[in-house]
C-alpha cells in the first residue's frame, strides 16, 4: 500500500460480533488454513470409531471387564506418550505431510486389527500403535495450523479447527455406533478403516501447504493513510481504491498475483473486493475493496498484515512501473 502518513490512532477493541465475523472471513479466504481443516474433517469421524466402539470391543469381543478395558487404554496411553518423543525425528525425516498420512494409515491399521482379532494382548500391542498414530495426526495437524494462523486470529482459527474436530467426534460416534448395532462392530470397525485409508489418500488430491512458508509474523508494510486532522469516525464504512500502473508484457503475471492479494484483503477486513481494467489504457488496473468500519481498515494497516501478505505485494510491485497510488474513503455523511 502507498499513501502519504497521516492518522496515528490505533485500532478500536473489536466486538464479539465483528470479531467472529472477521474469524469466519478469515478462514473463508485462507486456502491453507481451509485445507488443514478439511484434512481434519476427514479424519475426525472415522478414527473416533475406536473411542466409540472399544468399550464394546473390550465386553464382548475380546470378554474384558472394567480393568481389562482400563489396561487397553492404558495402552494407548502408552502408545501416545511414546509419540510425543518419536513425533519430531519422525517430522523431520518425513516433513509434515507424510507423518500426516503415515500416522492416518496405521491408525487404519490398527481399527482393522481390532475387527479381526479376538486376542486381548493382540489388541493391546494395536492400541499401543494406535496411541502413536493418534498423536501423531493430531499433533501434526495442530501444529500446521497454529503455525499458519496469524497472532489477531489464531484462536478463532482454532476455534474454527475445534468445532470441526469435535463436531466430526459427534457426527463419527453417531454413525459407527448405528453402524454397530445394525452390522455389528467387526464390520461397522472395518468400514471405519475403510474410511480412514480414504482420508489418508485425501494428501494426492488436498495436500497440506508447507508451513514454514507461511510466515504468519506481523508486518508493518502500509504506511499510514492520509487524514484530515483525527480522521473518519471509527464505525465510517471504507473503501480504499488502489491505482497500478502494470509494465508491458507483465499483466498476466500480475493479475496472478492479484489473485493472491485479493484472498488477502478479504483475509484481514475487506467484505468485497474486485480489480478493473481501464478500458482507454490497458496496463492500468484499479483495485477496490471495501471494509465495514475504519477502525478494521487501520487494523489492516496495524496488526493484520503479515510477512506472507507482504511478500505477495512486493512481487506485484516489482511488476509496476511507478509505486500504486491509493485513495481512501468514506460512506457519504460520515466523513
Amino acid at each position: 500500500m502507498a499513501s502519504a502518513g497521516g492518522s496515528k490512532a490505533g485500532p478500536e477493541r473489536e466486538r464479539i460480533r465483528g470479531a467472529l465475523a472477521a474469524g469466519s472471513r478469515y478462514v473463508r479466504n485462507a486456502p491453507r488454513v481451509r485445507r488443514l481443516i478439511l484434512r481434519t474433517a476427514l479424519f475426525i469421524p472415522g478414527a473416533v470409531a475406536l473411542w466409540a466402539l472399544l468399550p464394546v470391543v473390550a465386553q464382548t469381543e475380546l470378554g474384558l471387564g472394567a480393568p481389562g478395558y482400563g489396561a487397553l487404554l492404558g495402552a494407548v496411553g502408552v502408545g501416545a506418550v511414546a509419540g510425543s518423543f518419536l513425533l519430531r525425528p519422525l517430522t523431520s525425516r518425513l516433513g509434515g505431510e507424510r507423518t500426516l498420512t503415515a500416522s492416518i494409515l496405521g491408525y487404519a491399521a490398527v481399527i482393522a486389527v481390532l475387527a479381526l482379532t479376538h486376542s486381548a494382548w493382540i489388541a493391546a500391542v494395536a492400541l499401543v500403535v494406535g496411541g502413536v498414530a493418534w498423536i501423531g495426526a493430531l499433533t501434526t495437524l495442530n501444529a500446521s495450523l497454529q503455525l499458519t494462523l496469524p497472532d489477531w486470529v489464531r484462536a478463532r482459527g482454532l476455534a474454527f479447527y475445534l468445532l470441526v474436530f469435535q463436531g466430526g467426534q459427534a457426527v463419527g460416534s453417531l454413525l459407527w455406533g448405528g453402524v454397530a448395532q445394525r452390522a455389528g462392530v467387526r464390520p461397522a470397525l472395518a468400514a471405519a478403516a475403510a474410511s480412514l485409508v480414504l482420508a489418508a489418500l485425501a494428501h494426492v488430491r488436498w495436500p497440506l501447504h508447507d508451513a514454514a512458508t507461511a510466515d504468519p509474523t506481523r508486518t508493518h508494510a502500509w504506511p499510514e493513510p492520509a487524514v484530515l486532522t483525527e480522521g473518519p469516525p471509527a464505525d465510517s464504512t471504507t473503501l480504499v481504491i488502489v491505482e497500478y500502473r502494470v509494465r508491458p508484457g507483465n499483466t498476466t503475471a500480475f493479475l496472478a498475483e492479484m489473485d493472491h492479494i485479493g484472498r488477502s484483503r478479504q483475509r484481514t477486513g475487506a467484505f468485497s473486493w474486485g480489480l478493473y481494467a481501464d478500458i482507454a489504457s490497458p496496463d492500468r488496473l484499479i483495485e477496490t475493496f471495501l471494509v465495514r468500519s475504519w477502525s478494521e481498515h487501520l487494523a489492516q494497516h496495524h496488526e493484520r498484515q503479515t510477512g506472507l501478505d507482504s511478500a505477495m505485494e512486493a512481487r506485484a510491485r516489482n511488476l509496476l512501473t511507478e509505486p500504486p497510488q491509493v485513495v481512501h474513503a468514506v460512506a457519504d455523511g460520515q466523513a
